[in-house]
């Protein structure tokens, strides 16, 4: 009988050890995708440094637009549009793009250097 119960008092230990849970804290990193800054101008903007031309953001070839993506900007942190107007003087200029559906996160810079 008493082994019996030592039995049962083991048996019982097992349980409440393999039940317990350990709290874990799980960072999760935001997923990253990568993007590109475009100019689109046909001039060199090193040649006329006040006259502002458009940017856009490219992901893997294709223009990245609203309402699939949340934009901010570097030059206008109130402005969230798919594309911006920016000098040559203004530069650098860094946008983060933020995918809706899954928050996933890009960034981009366009330096002066782009046109060297």
């Amino acid at each position: 009988m008493k082994l019996l119960n030592n039995l049962f008092c083991l048996a019982i230990a097992i349980f409440l050890i393999s039940s317990c849970k350990k709290n874990e804290i799980v960072i999760e990193e935001p997923c990253t995708f990568e993007i590109m800054l475009e100019p689109i101008c046909s001039f060199d903007p090193s040649t006329a440094q006040t006259v502002p031309f458009p940017v856009k953001v490219v992901r893997e070839g294709t223009d990245v637009v609203h309402p699939d993506y949340e934009f901010n900007w570097s030059s206008n942190a109130d402005f969230h549009g798919s594309a911006i107007s920016i000098t040559y003087q203004q530069l650098p200029l860094t946008v983060t793009v933020t995918e809706i559906a899954t928050g996933c996160i890009g960034g981009a810079t366009l330096e002066a250097t782009y046109w060297d």
